[in-house]
């Protein structure tokens, strides 16, 4: 007896520890189950190809056959009783190892039942059901930190303030993790200017690249010109997963802010009214007005 099933793989990690577990029901009361097999392959069979004269199985089959296996009692395989009689209702169980079987997205199998000895009798099992032991991809972990300086030869004060023009500042991030089996493939680097310090997203921004590197660290170098004075900058950066669908969230951070204008000074006069015959002048105090930026 065959049955042809599809295994959709899509988004599942076919690991070492993967098995393909058939859940089957005894139709009719029977002895000698134990010899009952089944065998997982990767085509359609006519079923003279399944044992040759010798009664083992030919070389076209075992040329596309991902997996045997015996009948089980239950998953943890205890053998099924060689005298036992199984009474309709009965679970059985046929568990076959996938770890290295490559199986492809909504891929047609079949699975083939039959007897050791050949006897008619395999048509008194039917599948219950299916199930894939597998692992599920993860998306990708954000940096957990995220941070702006200037770059080499410019200046940002300690309060974190940057020239208007010309000023080229270097976004770095650390931090970032691989997803379960989802490599990093690169980062989405963000920053965006605003009065407020309004946070970059992936649809409104100031500026943005795409960095190549599969480490969980780095930094992407941009330049700031014709930013207007007091506003903030803020960066955002995104971990980008080896499959598309699996990136992580932005992270964002490292406020800075553009410098602003001292405010005008202030003029104080020592005299306002002089005499021109006997006061020889007048004193004129200036003071500068107030930095913001320090």
């Amino acid at each position: 007896r065959r049955y042809k099933v599809k295994i959709n793989t899509d988004g599942l990690i076919i690991s070492s520890a993967s098995e393909l577990i058939i859940k089957a029901k005894v139709k009719e009361s029977s002895y000698y189950l134990n010899r009952l097999k089944a065998r997982l392959s990767r085509s359609n069979i006519d079923a003279n190809q399944y044992y040759g004269d010798s009664g083992s199985p030919s070389q076209a089959l075992k040329d596309i056959t991902i997996g045997t296996s015996s009948a089980y009692e239950n998953t943890n395989k205890t053998a099924v009783s060689s005298s036992s009689k199984y009474d309709s209702g009965s679970v059985l169980y046929f568990i076959f190892d996938v770890s290295s079987a490559k199986i492809k997205p909504n891929e047609d199998l079949i699975i083939y039942f039959a007897q050791e000895d050949k006897t008619d009798a395999f048509g008194c099992i039917e599948i219950d059901t299916i199930t894939l032991v597998h692992e599920e991809y993860t998306k990708c972990g954000a940096p957990t930190s995220v941070t702006i300086s200037s770059v080499v030869g410019d200046t940002v004060t300690k309060n974190g303030i940057i020239k208007p023009s010309g000023n080229k500042i270097k976004i770095s991030w650390s931090g970032a993790q691989a997803g379960n089996g989802m490599s990093i493939k690169e980062y989405q680097v963000y920053y965006r200017i605003t009065s407020g310090g309004s946070e970059p997203t992936t649809s409104t921004f100031s500026g943005n690249n795409t960095i190549k590197t599969t480490s969980s660290s780095g930094d992407a170098t941009f330049e700031i010109d014709g930013a207007a004075r007091g506003y903030k900058i803020v960066a955002g950066v995104i971990t980008v997963g080896s499959i598309s669908g699996y990136d992580s969230s932005m992270k964002t951070g490292g406020t800075v802010t553009i410098n602003t204008k001292p405010k005008s000074p202030t003029v104080s006069v020592s005299k306002t009214d002089i005499l021109a015959s006997t006061e020889k002048g007048v004193t004129f105090t200036i003071t500068a007005g107030s930095d913001e930026d320090v």
